[in-house]
């Protein structure tokens, strides 16, 4: 089966390393994977149907795998009927009305099937399937805390980490994430803003890490808190996406409100947690609840045989 996996790039940026993670998945579930990735903004969407429509006319594949909404649209319309569109969260919290709607339409009309990442998202687009981004294990596990902690440069007491690869964005509420540390008002903790580190060195930070702090609010699934988990870091995060679901009665992981005293209380007993006890048990949630990449990948190539009625 040949899967052509359309999605959006920012200006200088490669693959989307959760999409990147999700076609080498695929590749080894035995799909053969292509790329064509969309520079994102205005008319660069018009510019790209017609560079997409070109494509698919030259080389031909089974299936049209699109990521993100914009992206999504523009590849139904390139390729009604085999099109296969994965929403991400932003897709729907972030647009106005008449994109939702438009979303909402190609969902039930011109997308063979329209997966979303958590309850949430599937109340909005009725007819979806849920399946979460997957984390790699073999990639993201804990390593020891002192080796790492020298690996990455950390050097005092306490190290929290907040992992974006943009933190500016309003949505992701770091301003909350500061005001809580200042609240512990304890100078044996550092703060650390990670932006857009390689994939393959963030296990150094998770496993370096005493906890793993996200204050977003709005989220699909985000992965930083399953590739948290899948390293056993304490985790201090808002009740967005899946986290709740994803987290479960893990010990050493809390879920706060949008408040800066209850976010530092909950930082503080995670810190407490990391003191006592060390790590969580939270790789373990990851496979019980087939989180994994390549148990996900399975899921999605049931859903490209039944798109192709196999």
């Amino acid at each position: 089966m040949r899967v052509l996996f359309v999605f959006r790039i920012h200006n200088h940026q490669n693959i989307n390393p959760i999409i990147y993670n999700q076609s080498e998945s695929l590749i080894k579930s035995g799909i053969e994977v292509g790329y064509f990735p969309i520079r994102k903004g205005g008319f660069h969407y018009l510019k790209y149907y017609f560079k997409l429509r070109k494509h698919l006319n030259t080389v031909k594949y089974d299936l049209v795998h699109a990521h993100y909404g914009y992206t999504a649209i523009l590849a139904g319309l390139a390729n009604p009927g085999k099109t296969i569109t994965s929403l991400m969260g932003s897709d729907i919290y972030r647009q106005l009305g008449i994109t939702k709607f438009i979303i909402k339409q190609f969902s039930r009309h011109i997308w063979e099937k329209t997966i979303v990442k958590s309850g949430e998202m599937k109340a909005i687009i009725e007819n979806s399937i849920i399946i979460s981004n997957g984390v790699n294990l073999d990639l993201f596990k804990h390593a020891n805390k002192e080796e790492s902690r020298s690996i990455v440069g950390f050097n005092k007491k306490y190290n929290i980490i907040f992992v974006s690869v943009r933190p500016e964005e309003k949505v992701k509420n770091l301003k909350l994430a500061k005001q809580a540390i200042q609240l512990l008002k304890d100078d044996n903790i550092q703060f650390h803003i990670l932006s857009k580190i390689e994939n393959n060195r963030l296990p150094s930070f998770y496993s370096a890490a005493d906890v793993v702090i996200l204050t977003s609010v709005t989220e699909g699934s985000p992965n930083v808190i399953k590739e948290a988990m899948a390293c056993n870091c304490p985790i201090v995060c808002t009740d967005v996406g899946d986290v709740r679901e994803v987290i479960g009665d893990t010990k050493g992981c809390y879920i706060s409100a949008l408040d800066p005293v209850e976010l530092a209380e909950n930082t503080k007993k995670a810190l407490g947690f990391s003191g006592t006890k060390g790590r969580t048990n939270g790789r373990q949630r990851i496979i019980e609840m087939g989180l994994d990449s390549q148990t996900v990948a399975k899921k999605l190539v049931e859903v490209y045989k039944n798109a192709l009625k196999y």
